[in-house]
């Protein structure tokens, strides 16, 4: 299994505050730090996840919700027969929704040296 990437800076304090999440929920994923290791075209702010599950790279608040949702999985849980009436989004609608609050996301964008703090 390939793990999930998560592109960070130290100079960066979302970046510094998901790190402290992902460490205190031991949260299995490849940390990659642009400000030393290479890091793909598509990554223009941190933090940014890629994971090959996800049809696009995840940013700022997202990732935090991701990471947030980590530790529910692989949990023990005797509610195997519980079934509820569920009514999932569209795949469009999840899309949608995707565009419309990458614009309230907190993240660090890589060219601003304004919310890059040192």
């Amino acid at each position: 299994m390939i793990k999930p990437k998560i592109y960070l800076s130290s100079r960066c304090k979302y970046c510094r505050d998901l790190l402290t999440k992902i460490r205190d929920n031991d949260i299995n994923v490849e940390l990659i730090n642009i400000d030393k290791d290479p890091y793909p075209n598509e990554v223009k702010s941190v933090p940014t996840l890629i994971e090959s599950n996800l049809l696009n790279p995840l940013i700022g608040k997202k990732v935090f919700e991701w990471v947030e949702n980590q530790k529910y999985f692989n949990q023990k849980s005797n509610n195997i027969n519980l079934s509820k009436n569920i009514i999932l989004p569209k795949n469009s609608d999840l899309l949608k929704e995707q565009k419309e609050n990458t614009k309230k996301l907190q993240y660090c964008n890589i060219n601003d040296s304004i919310n890059l703090l040192i």
